[in-house]
């Protein structure tokens, strides 16, 4: 195999970015050579075979036809990015979704929360044990360890959504926070 992989292109292909190629000659333009397909990536330009187009790494994917790198693949549904390893990761604690790809901040998109669960570290999260009257949780869902400010009902802060918002105040601690006026933020009625 690594024989077959050192041999020289034949094609027209040869001139054009990894991630196409043709084992057919005389091709003439870009379009005329196959890309590589979804999932994988290209890793010679000039390539004469599909075998210069490999699988992306485990639980990731590419998201483009004709990937010329790994940093074309991402992580699938279903998995996370894990920093310190720089690889993807399977989603299997209970308590968290993984929606894979990538973010609107240009980072892979990391673990979140489902409803009545809080994100406790990266992947992990636990229930929360706070609900409101109607029986709903606190905790909302579609949070991230970095604890976005949606991550909590109205009224609720903090650790498991488990404080309420200042100048609120309750009689039992296991109880959700009441709606509370704001009226004390400015100190007239």
């Amino acid at each position: 195999m690594e024989q077959f992989l050192e041999q020289k292109s034949v094609a027209t292909c040869a001139n054009f970015p990894t991630g196409r190629w043709s084992a057919l000659p005389g091709r003439t333009s870009i379009e005329s050579c196959t890309q590589c397909e979804l999932g994988k990536y290209g890793i010679k330009d000039g390539a004469v075979s599909e075998a210069f187009c490999i699988e992306c790494p485990p639980f990731s994917d590419s998201t483009v036809l004709g990937a010329n790198t790994t940093a074309d693949c991402v992580c699938s549904r279903g998995s996370y990015w894990v920093p310190w390893l720089k690889s993807c990761s399977p989603c299997i604690n209970p308590g968290i979704t993984c929606p894979g790809g990538i973010a609107s901040s240009g980072d892979h998109a990391p673990p979140q929360s489902v409803k009545g669960w809080y994100m406790v570290s990266l992947a992990t999260a636990q229930r929360c044990k706070h609900q409101l009257p109607d029986g709903r949780s606190v905790c909302r869902g579609g949070c991230t360890v970095k604890r976005d400010n949606h991550c909590c009902s109205e009224w609720h802060r903090g650790p498991f959504c488990s404080a309420c918002e200042p100048g609120c105040a309750r009689d039992n601690p296991a109880e959700a926070c009441p709606g509370c006026s704001r009226v004390w933020a400015t100190g007239r009625l």
